[in-house]
């Protein structure tokens, strides 16, 4: 596999993660029909969890 088929697959699998994760924390509502996340609520909890998992830094 050359460098830029290998470089587009790893671009298209990196995407595939970020929009996994887009449509996990846009589940994480109050309301079915909408996003409703108050501050301080469960869903707010739950996908601030959920950010903070993708967000750290490798020790």
């Amino acid at each position: 596999m050359s460098d830029t088929v290998r470089q587009q697959a790893e671009r298209e699998a990196a995407a595939s993660r970020v929009m996994a994760r887009a449509d996990r924390l846009a589940a994480l509502s109050e309301t079915a029909d909408a996003l409703t996340r108050v501050y301080l609520s469960p869903e707010h909890l739950q996908a601030n969890q959920l950010w903070g998992s993708g967000c750290r830094l490798p020790a």
